[in-house]
């Protein structure tokens, strides 16, 4: 990456060298995308000399398999496309790119990217820079070590002076989690707690959930806080809207009508936001009162559920059960039906 910051600065490089060193840090970058958005190969003047087609990745954080190719000659990529490797089919779809990830081109090639770090120019570590110029300094080219030992110090600085919860990290990472740790969020996507039950038990999620072949074998299907026609990377939607076809009913949680209760709910219920859990836990009393629940697999697969299956030196007392039942605290959680 350094070699191709040096290149682009060189105001003499020709326009062909300039493409090729882009590509080299492009290859770098894992460069994606799969729209046919450069000329054809037809009318390529590069077209007689040796093409390859190459396999690309694609950074973001969907989880998705998508296939990205790239038609490289001469060190060029001249275009780009995604899986026709076989003929898309319900039950043998193809590994299709979305549009985010075909925009990565874009993000690469982009006049505007960054392409080295920055700082304002009256900013200096531990000081916070001068108030009266925020927003309003003017920005300066540092290199990477300079950057590295700013973040390195700055994270020393806020934890010896406030502690490890006054660092914001967007996710977990083993670096922060060494040093100490730091506050995350989550509940972002309201999954909470429920990704694991989503993955393993009703297959709610686009990833992880139950096979697609098998999903058509579902009679009923219930999809919590989650919008796969939006969201979800791979064929979701499409999946279970063979599910529906075939017969399985879906019941679709959320704030909102959102596009995937449009396409698929045969029952939506609106829940306000911020009450889904309270909304679990009365559908649970519900369960356990009229002995609703699969009490086999509980005890097979669970731990908590009741006292007789809490996990080692746990209080028997702090159970899912008798929390529900409210047979300690003296508060059932008995569903609220507003008329």
């Amino acid at each position: 990456m350094a070699d191709f910051i040096d290149k682009i600065s060189n105001f003499n490089l020709s326009r062909r060298n300039f493409i090729k060193a882009s590509t080299a840090a492009a290859a770098s970058l894992s460069l994606v995308g799969c729209a046919n958005t450069l000329m054809p190969a037809s009318t390529n003047p590069a077209a007689n000399q040796e093409e390859k087609w190459v396999t690309v990745a694609c950074w973001h954080n969907c989880g998705g398999r998508c296939l990205n190719k790239a038609l490289v000659v001469d060190g060029v990529v001249i275009r780009q496309k995604t899986d026709d490797t076989h003929p898309d089919s319900p039950d043998f779809p193809q590994q299709r790119a979305c549009p985010r990830g075909r925009s990565q081109r874009q993000q690469i090639f982009g006049t505007d990217r960054l392409r080295y770090p920055m700082k304002r120019k009256n900013w200096n570590p531990g000081d916070g820079g001068k108030r009266e110029l925020r927003g309003r300094d003017e920005w300066v080219r540092i290199s990477w070590e300079e950057a590295l030992d700013h973040v390195a110090s700055e994270i020393k600085r806020i934890k010896e002076t406030y502690g490890n919860k006054s660092i914001l990290a967007k996710s977990s990472t083993q670096a922060l989690n060494a040093y100490g740790g730091a506050m995350t969020f989550w509940g972002c996507t309201s999954d909470g707690a429920w990704p694991k039950p989503q993955q393993f038990m009703n297959g709610g999620r686009s990833r992880g959930s139950n096979d697609r072949l098998d999903l058509k074998n579902s009679k009923l299907i219930v999809l919590w806080g989650a919008n796969p026609v939006w969201s979800s990377g791979g064929n979701p939607a499409y999946n279970f809207k063979q599910a529906k076809e075939a017969g399985a009913k879906f019941i679709v949680v959320d704030p909102y009508y959102n596009d995937t209760a449009q396409l698929l709910a045969d029952e939506w219920i609106p829940v306000r936001p911020g009450t889904d859990t309270a909304l679990l836990l009365g559908i649970a009393h519900y369960m356990i009162t009229n002995n609703l629940h699969d009490q086999e697999f509980l005890d097979k697969y669970c731990a908590g559920f009741d006292a007789d299956h809490m996990p080692a030196g746990a209080d028997p007392k702090e159970n899912f059960k008798d929390y529900v039942l409210g047979t300690y605290d003296g508060e059932p959680k008995t569903p609220l039906v507003l008329q």
